[in-house]
């Protein structure tokens, strides 16, 4: 039996910034070698968002992915969920939430509409980062979902974990709390192709959650096209055993390690 190489966290273009096909991204991974992948299209209930994006064609992106599931089957395992964007504040109906195989709930905007997740003109301040933890906080506390979604995502467009050590405190107890119920840090590895040039979050969040006695962790690519589908894994997967973790996780049904 061949190790496990799992993406839990995929778009394609059934999530409005992604123009590529989704069987391109699927037969990408095949070709790379991966056993697991879960796409995971955003699901955004803001009414800003949504009308600017659209709102997720659950209907067909959920029987598409029944039909690659089936015609992949001796392949990889594929799963299909959604990312649903500050859930603690736009509610994602439960008809999509029952459909979904994986939840990541992520924070990219934070009041005021000020958007973390993307290169912003001016570096963002120490108050805009201590709100996106707050958001975050809030965010695991209501729960409802798998996986928390690109933990410290800002970082990822500059040169250092800016601002970090001051926002251990609340950082920890987020990470406390996703213990407690259960919910997954994911170690994105999309900075690898920005300003970081690693992972987020950084090796010592991924120690203090190791500390606190974290024992999965789920990593993704976060991809939105097949040339980077996967690509940087075995970076990711030597960033995490740094931190004391031997493999990531996937859930199927449970969390279980690879």
């Amino acid at each position: 039996m061949r190790p496990e190489k799992i993406d839990c966290h995929l778009h394609s273009s059934f999530s409005p910034d992604s123009n590529e096909h989704i069987n391109d991204i699927v037969r990408a991974l095949v070709k790379r070698g991966f056993t697991r992948a879960v796409f995971t299209e955003h699901a955004e209930y803001a009414p800003d968002v949504q009308r600017d994006w659209g709102v997720l064609d659950h209907e067909a992106y959920f029987k598409k992915g029944a039909e690659l599931k089936e015609k992949y089957r001796d392949s990889i395992i594929l799963g299909f969920g959604i990312e649903a964007g500050e859930p603690h504040r736009y509610p994602v109906p439960e008809e999509i939430l029952n459909s979904a195989e994986l939840v990541i709930g992520s924070v990219h905007m934070i009041p005021g509409r000020v958007n973390m997740s993307i290169r912003n003109e001016k570096p963002f301040t120490p108050e805009e980062i201590r709100i996106y933890y707050e958001e975050n906080l809030t965010l695991v506390q209501q729960g409802g979902f798998h996986v928390l979604g690109h933990p410290g995502v800002y970082a990822r467009y500059s040169e250092d974990d800016i601002h970090e050590k001051e926002n251990m405190d609340i950082i920890r107890e987020i990470l406390k709390i996703c213990i407690d119920k259960n919910i997954i840090p994911e170690v994105n590895y999309s900075a690898l192709h920005y300003d970081l040039k690693r992972p987020v979050p950084s090796i010592n969040v991924l120690k203090a959650y190791k500390a606190l006695g974290g024992e999965h962790i789920a990593i993704g690519s976060d991809a939105h096209n097949a040339a980077r589908a996967g690509a940087g894994y075995a970076t990711c997967l030597a960033y995490i055993q740094a931190a004391g973790f031997d493999a990531p996780s996937y859930f199927d049904g449970e969390w279980i390690k690879a």
